[in-house]
């Protein structure tokens, strides 16, 4: 009886390992196949972030490798980050991207890069010699090199802006109180192809600022107005403004959001809706706004200068958020800046101190509105004067001019001096950038 008790024994025993190395290989089937899941699921999700970029008409500006996988930067400004597990490898050639996806399949897109820039300068106040130049991109010490094929000079009375939009370029040059143009160009050669002058009831208009969306140009007007230029036909309208010396603009959503300075005297943003080009707010802001940037997280930051007259006199430059939605001021930054633009990660502002003869250029976090200075005073002080910036969408590189100079200084995103172009003219007023698709 012993016997057959401890051979049952040893039957349920053996049965009972058997039983749990299946279940642990159950155990280990099923976890496999969560990771494979899982990995499945990834490389859908980055599978649709290539394909929605690719059908967009997106390209891509740039790849970086990071631990676990690739972020990719695309030329809205955008950024996505891909899984490890989605993408085998990445091979840049002839001018495409291909992603190479862990089931087997391919992905190509157009790559685009920096080629050369455009430098427009203000001249000297009242003496109708403005300037625009170009630089070529010297790919093998990556350089800018001037043009001076490509350098034309009176180019008019005190230029104030330059953008490139679609196959164009367009220039505001102010003029004096008797009207300026808006300037049409290749932005290739710099050739014009027509001088567009806006008026308001029969008065000629003096340009300021530019902004572009829905295959429009947007331009301000001293007077306080906005003109609505179509880019293939340049028919244009004009609509006037609940404020008055319209300066900077920018575009956020479907609508345009309009700082009216009233030469120190005005505290007012105008809200214009682009589809049917109508003034559908007005916003209470603090006193002599003169630029706006609309950022990646779709807040609005707003400049005022500083205020030599009128309620406000005395109120230093200053920085604040502006929420597009409830058209409320959220934050105030207290850090003076009399110009501003905006980057992928960060707002860049330059000053120069009269009193002090003194410049700095500052950087303020877009995600947590921290304000920090942007590069050593040594590279400030080697520059002078600091005007205005621009920041390169594609390399997010920045560029900061010169007032009373002709320096322009070129500096990576973590404010490394890279080199200092010299552009034959004073008061450079904007940098714009030639980005081509390969």
């Amino acid at each position: 009886m012993k016997r057959i008790i401890f051979s049952l024994v040893m039957v349920a025993t053996l049965l009972t390992g058997c039983y749990k190395d299946d279940i642990n290989d159950l155990r280990k089937d099923l976890e496999e196949l969560r990771k494979e899941q899982e990995r499945q699921a990834q490389l859908l999700v980055d599978y649709e972030t290539l394909l929605k970029a690719f059908q967009d008409r997106l390209t891509v500006t740039g790849v970086t490798e990071t631990a676990d996988g690739f972020e990719v930067t695309f030329s809205d400004g955008s950024t996505k980050k891909l899984a490890q597990t989605s993408i085998v490898r990445v091979v840049e050639e002839g001018g495409t991207i291909t992603f190479y996806m862990s089931d087997g399949s391919t992905i190509t897109m157009n790559q685009t890069e920096t080629v050369g820039l455009w430098v427009l300068s203000e001249g000297g106040f009242g003496s109708g010699n403005g300037q625009l130049v170009y630089y070529s991109l010297d790919i093998a010490t990556n350089r800018f090199v001037r043009d001076n094929e490509r350098r034309f000079t009176n180019f008019g009375e005190t230029p104030n802006d330059l953008m490139i939009y679609g196959s164009k370029m367009y220039a505001t040059i102010t003029g004096t109180e008797a009207g300026g143009i808006v300037r049409v160009l290749n932005p290739i050669t710099g050739e014009t192809i027509r001088d567009i002058v806006l008026s308001k009831e029969s008065v000629n208009q003096q340009p300021r600022r530019l902004a572009a969306a829905n295959g429009n140009v947007f331009v301000t007007l001293y007077s306080g107005a906005v003109a609505q230029i179509d880019t293939t036909s340049f028919t244009n309208q004009v609509i006037g403004l609940t404020g008055t010396f319209s300066e900077g603009i920018a575009v956020q959503g479907q609508s345009l959001f309009i700082a009216n300075s009233g030469q120190g005297e005005g505290n007012t943003v105008s809200v214009v809706d682009i589809p049917t080009f109508t003034e559908t707010r007005v916003l209470e802001v603090p006193y002599n706004p003169t630029n706006i940037v609309s950022t990646s997280t779709g807040e609005l930051f707003l400049n005022t200068a500083a205020v030599w007259m009128g309620p406000a006199a005395g109120a230093p430059a200053n920085v604040h958020v502006l929420n597009a939605a409830t058209g409320q001021i959220t934050q105030t930054l207290n850090t003076q800046v009399e110009s501003i633009a905006a980057g992928r990660n960060f707002v860049y502002g330059a000053f120069f101190d009269w009193n002090t003869f003194g410049g700095s250029i500052k950087q303020i976090s877009i995600a947590n509105k921290v304000v920090s200075d942007f590069t050593s005073s040594a590279n400030v002080s080697s520059l002078m004067f600091p005007y205005k910036v621009s920041v390169n969408p594609i390399t997010n590189e920045v560029f900061v001019t010169q007032q009373m100079g002709q320096a322009v200084a070129r500096y990576s995103e973590n404010g490394t001096l890279i080199e200092t172009l010299q552009v034959g003219q004073q008061n450079g007023a904007v940098v714009a950038f030639v980005n081509i698709v390969r």
